[in-house]
């Protein structure tokens, strides 16, 4: 009698096979959402119909978002035309899917990227889930909106970043160059991440062996010329400041004055109400007593007055905002999953913090010590620095403009691979076996978990 022993799968096998799971249940949800789903955050499709049948490009008066870079809807009008979409919802779906082919290219560079770091591989399929599965980003990629490109370019920009400064190759500086010039044409957001990188530039031309300063001189004036040859005119930028005397308009207006540091005030719809209350809270017990947004002015939750709240809620609860309308849904089954996303959210928040703990700790170290090797070569340094300048970026817009629409989450996704980055430092430095386990299986629930946020979502557009 023959022997017949059934062929094991090699390690190797298993993870191929395990990513070609994550890629396809991440993309269909993607796909799905795309193909229902008929209504956005803010009405970006207002522009990209004025191009299309007006034929002209409008200003800033026109529309509530023709203020913004017109990269985007140019590119959107340019499809519909291709194809000659008259009907309204057809116009629509065609957009998501513009947006659902960007997600597709954000998550092969998310995982291109998150395979070149230097952790254990079951680190870095956890932190690729966080990205694949995150509810907040499947559910902008399925929205007629310009943030999934520019979350795309921010992700290609980090990607190149990365590559670049530890390599110092023109190829690599040109990938950085051109994905950081279209972030900022598609979106003002972009400045930020873009003077974050200048400043990294001018730390790494200070602490750089003198056998590479000259080519890292070189790739800076590369990167600084072909970067102001572009965006302050195909960003709109430099129109801006010639017609309105500002070169960063957006479509909010600054009603509020600004908030003070204990005293509570109130703006049209709180938002910030103090710094204090504002920047140095987490209202994570308020969030599990109403684990969503209202819009009115009184009787809403403390929680949508602190921006890490709003940050955190949104992140992980894809109806946190109660927002489109036909996204809205008091469902208690699926407010329940809110309830249980928000808790398990706390698993990764705990290991982001320690990752960023011993990334400041080691630079401070080695500034201490004056140690340029070593701040030269421990490279990561650099996402601690990308994501302190987007918080930074985010916590002055706020400031600036204190209606709690503008505590969204999104607008901190464009430097995602930098959080996951820390992300995987932190669940590195986690030693302890039994720990880790309890991480592992409190992030594959809640993997599944935001699946079923989704897929709740979905059911909802259906009907």
């Amino acid at each position: 009698m023959t022997d017949q022993s059934t062929p094991r799968i090699s390690g190797k096998s298993r993870e191929r096979i395990l990513l070609i799971l994550v890629f396809m249940l991440s993309l269909s949800t993607r796909f799905a959402l795309s193909f229902y789903n008929r209504e956005a955050n803010d009405n970006h499709m207002e522009v990209i119909t004025w191009i299309v049948d007006k034929n002209e490009v409008p200003v800033k008066e026109n529309c509530w978002e023709c203020s913004q870079p017109k990269l985007y809807y140019l590119l959107n009008a340019a499809v519909i035309n291709l194809l000659h979409i008259e009907n309204a919802d057809k116009r629509i779906v065609c957009v998501q899917m513009v947006n659902f082919f960007f997600s597709i290219l954000l998550l092969i560079f998310a995982w291109a990227f998150i395979r070149n770091q230097n952790f254990e591989y079951h680190i870095k399929i956890l932190g690729f889930c966080l990205v694949a599965f995150n509810p907040c980003l499947t559910g902008i990629n399925a929205q007629a909106t310009n943030d999934t490109l520019e979350i795309l370019a921010g992700t290609m920009t980090i990607y190149f970043a990365d590559i670049f400064f530890r390599r110092f190759k023109y190829s690599h500086l040109a990938g950085l160059t051109l994905s950081l010039v279209l972030a900022c044409i598609t979106k003002g957001s972009g400045l930020s991440l873009a003077l974050a990188l200048f400043i990294v530039f001018v730390i790494y031309i200070v602490i750089t062996p003198n056998v590479l300063r000259k080519k890292l001189l070189m790739s800076f004036a590369i990167f600084t010329v072909v970067f102001f040859s572009i965006v302050p005119f195909a960003g709109g930028y430099f129109n801006n400041y010639k017609k309105y005397d500002n070169a960063f308009i957006n479509n909010i207006s600054k009603m509020d004055s600004p908030p003070e540091f204990f005293h509570r005030t109130y703006p049209i719809r709180p938002g910030i109400t103090s710094v204090v209350d504002g920047y140095f809270t987490f209202r994570i017990f308020d969030m599990f007593k109403q684990p969503y947004i209202t819009n009115g002015n009184e009787g809403y939750s403390l929680h949508r007055t602190s921006l890490l709240s709003q940050l955190y809620g949104r992140t992980f609860f894809l109806h946190f905002d109660q927002h489109p309308g036909s996204w809205a849904t008091m469902n208690p089954n699926v407010l329940l999953t809110g309830k249980i996303l928000l808790g398990l959210g706390l698993f990764p928040l705990i290991v982001f913090l320690v990752g960023l703990y011993f990334y400041l700790k080691d630079f401070i170290a080695s500034v201490n010590k004056r140690d340029a090797l070593s701040v030269f070569t421990n490279y990561h340094w650099m996402h601690f620095f990308l994501f302190s300048a987007c918080m930074l970026f985010i916590i002055k817009y706020t400031y600036n403009y204190r209606d709690f629409s503008t505590m969204k989450s999104i607008f901190i996704f464009p430097v995602l691979l930098s959080i996951v980055t820390i992300f995987m430092k932190g669940f590195s430095k986690i030693r302890k076996i039994l720990f880790t386990r309890v991480m592992t299986i409190a992030l594959s629930c809640l993997t599944i978990l935001s699946l079923l946020d989704v897929f709740f979502l979905i059911g909802q557009l259906k009907k």
